[in-house]
């Protein structure tokens, strides 16, 4: 596989929303997996399921690329957001940072 990064976003009658970001490591040029880089959601659109539709949009599109899995960096309090997405929680912390897993099927 080789190195790429996607942006995909989101728009309300023509207003940004928000954009989930996902590419490759180039250390890793023969894995398919790719990194969540950001996950963004304009603050009067959050917590009205717009980043749930970015990560769906996400997965799908991982999909279609025969991509196997994502990994991200997350807070704690974002833990059960991504686990509704599958991830699992490495136990792996960096600066007060969890590393997740999402194995696509």
């Amino acid at each position: 596989m080789k190195h790429f990064s996607i942006t995909l976003r989101e728009y309300k009658d023509d207003n940004f929303v928000g954009h989930v970001q996902i590419g490759t490591d180039i250390r890793y040029p023969n894995d398919k997996r790719v990194y969540i880089h950001d996950l963004y959601v304009i603050k009067t659109y959050r917590h009205k399921g717009w980043g749930t539709k970015l990560m769906y949009k996400l997965l799908n599109t991982c999909k279609k690329l025969d991509i196997h899995r994502v990994y991200l960096w997350c807070i704690p309090k974002l833990i059960p957001f991504y686990k509704n997405f599958g991830a699992e929680d490495t136990h792996l912390i960096t600066d007060g940072y969890h590393f997740m897993m999402i194995n696509i099927k």
